[in-house]
């Protein structure tokens, strides 16, 4: 059981304006699950979750930037910036199906 709940992949991706975005990914199975964090958290919100879910499907842990292990140099903190810094983490799985558990953005 813990074998499973080792890191399969952290890395770090960058946002259109350069700041690094870090990510981990574990588990495995489709569809994949997106894990994004509410404002002023970070990635480490959802680890009871993921421990769970790792178990049947792939599952991604996004660190927003100004949060976390990501990069904080940003000039433009809006909704739609971390809405793509998303979709530029989903892009660089190249995944076929990924689903966001949460879409909401406060505490």
């Amino acid at each position: 059981m813990f074998l499973k709940m080792l890191v399969f992949l952290a890395a770090v991706v960058l946002a259109a304006d350069g700041v690094p975005i870090h990510y981990t990914v574990r588990g495995k199975g489709d569809p994949a699950l997106v894990f994004v964090h509410c404002w002023s958290c970070d990635s480490k919100l959802w680890d009871n979750q993921v421990s769970v879910f790792a178990k049947d499907h792939r599952v991604v842990t996004i660190d927003l930037p100004g949060h976390g292990e990501s990069g904080k140099g940003r000039k433009d903190w809006s909704i739609g910036g971390f809405g793509e810094d998303v979709k530029t983490v989903v892009a660089k799985l190249a995944w076929k199906r990924g689903y966001p558990p949460n879409k909401s953005k406060p505490c």
